[in-house]
């Protein structure tokens, strides 16, 4: 049970936080992350949690503009994801 909560729970949130960060800082995505072999179900867990850390953690005018463009689809567009 542990090693499920390792490798799925604590990865998929530093995950979310590096890309996260990433993000705020105006890092390319695919610079963070050169390859990518993930199934959907869990990069579409990684983006809802990425969402969730940039509006919290992003600048009240940043925040108020993502908010507006609607956070998940502008870091959908940042990580070339449909």
């Amino acid at each position: 049970m542990l090693t499920l909560h390792r490798t799925w729970d604590v990865r998929n949130e530093a995950r979310a936080t590096q890309l996260a960060i990433g993000f705020l800082k105006g890092h390319d995505y695919l610079v963070l992350e050169r390859t990518r072999k993930d199934d959907p179900y869990r990069l579409y867990t990684v983006i809802d949690r990425v969402s969730t850390l940039v509006l919290k953690y992003s600048s009240s005018a940043l925040s108020r503009e993502l908010r507006e463009k609607g956070a998940l689809s502008e870091i959908k567009k940042w990580m070339k994801v449909e």
